[in-house]
């Protein structure tokens, strides 16, 4: 049973690509972050932006990671390759989190601090 989807006007269409352009270029942008250190993976599992994202394809993006090291990474977490980072439990984010951190420097999977008035950090 083929399921069709309803009928878009040609405004409703080019506005639904323009949305997902703007979500590619997003997407693309924090990946190369993510590969040069400026982001990090919390960040990435925090954005909405990456919900429907393949969770694998983006830790492949993290620096000193290859394939095999990523692979074995979401073995021992129990994660499936093709999950999204949506689709991800908390219990599978936590461990993947771990696994990739035993496998690279802190400083990429670090947690970013919560500005805090009272000790003197700066809100904007």
């Amino acid at each position: 049973m083929m399921c069709n989807a309803p009928p878009r006007s040609h405004e409703q269409r080019l506005e639904a690509l323009g949305e997902a352009n703007r979500i590619r270029t997003y997407r693309c942008q924090a990946k190369r972050e993510l590969a040069a250190g400026e982001r990090d993976w919390h960040t990435i599992l925090d954005d909405p932006e990456f919900a429907s994202a393949n969770a694998y394809s983006v830790a492949l993006t993290l620096p000193r990671l290859a394939r095999v090291k990523v692979t074995k990474a979401f073995r021992r977490a129990d994660a499936s390759l093709s999950k999204t980072i949506g689709g991800l439990s908390p219990r599978q984010r936590v461990a993947l989190t771990e696994e990739l951190a035993a496998q690279m420097p802190p400083s990429v999977l670090r947690r970013p601090t919560i500005p805090n008035p009272e000790a003197g950090h700066v809100v904007d």
